[in-house]
Formats: C-alpha cells, structure tokens, sequence
C-alpha cells in the first residue's frame, strides 16, 4: 500500500469500527412484525416471551404505560401496518369495566408497534395481534436503522 494512502485507510478503518459495533451491538427492538410471524398459534406463554426478549405486561400496566407516553409527549404515531391471526372479530372478548378486552391476554409495547397475545387458560397462544407505531422524534440510531432496513 502506497504511504499517502496508509493513514487514511487506518482513520476510515478506526471510524468504521467506532460507528458500526455500536450499531450492531445496541439492543434491538423485538415487538415487529418479524417476531408477529414467528409466533404460532398454539404456543406456550415462555416460547412467546423467548422471542419477544421479556414478559407481557397486564392490561392495566399497558393501559399504564400509554398514558404516561401520552403524558411525556412521546405517544407513537400509529402507522397501517396491522396483523390478526385470527381475524380480529374472532377474538374472545370480556367487560373489565368500560373497556372489552381479550381474556387472558399479554400485552408488548415496543418502538415499532405494539403486540397484544391472548392465551388460552392452560397458557397456549389462541390469538395474536400487531399494531405499527413509529416514534414521534426518532434519534440517529433509529434514523440510521430504518435507512438500512434493520
């Protein structure tokens, strides 16, 4: 290699490593439509939470958490990005106050849509469902995630 093309070689080598591995290495988010179609009907609860990288919330902490997005200004904008297996009007519905929710169900909330599974009482999935979101200020990391694709 020639000597005038030696040192900027090592400094784009140097910055590329120094931007990549943190790309590369930051956490991703798992609540996608990826992970959506890696869930099967008839799963158990841990097979879900393996994929999904953590435990479904209760539908008061879900309920929760988007109250205190919407508090702090980040509610995500939702985007036409949506999946039912099955068919939403076959999900089996309760009253818990004044709202209808699925029985027995576990709740995902994540940077690109949230995730909603209803179990079957023995802990098996019988329904799943995701809803697309986008951030409503996205930093550098997602802007840069969402340029390549990742």
């Amino acid at each position: 290699m020639k000597r005038k093309l030696k040192w900027p070689a090592i400094v784009l080598a140097v910055l590329v490593l120094g931007f990549g591995t943190p790309l590369w290495l930051w956490p991703r988010d798992r609540i996608t439509p990826a992970s959506w179609k890696e869930i099967r009907i008839g799963m158990t609860v841990a097979e879900v939470e393996s994929i999904l990288g953590r435990p479904g919330m209760a539908y008061d902490d879900f309920e929760d958490h988007l109250d205190a997005l919407a508090k702090n200004d980040k509610f995500p904008v939702a985007d036409h990005i949506r999946f039912s297996e099955p068919e939403e009007g076959e999900w089996k519905w309760i009253d818990e106050g004044k709202n209808k929710v699925p029985n027995n169900t576990k709740y995902w909330i994540g940077q690109r849509g949230r995730m909603v599974i209803q179990l079957s009482p023995s802990g098996q999935v019988i329904g799943k469902y995701f809803h697309g979101w986008r951030s409503p200020d996205p930093n550098f990391l997602d802007r840069l995630r969402d340029w390549l694709g990742w």
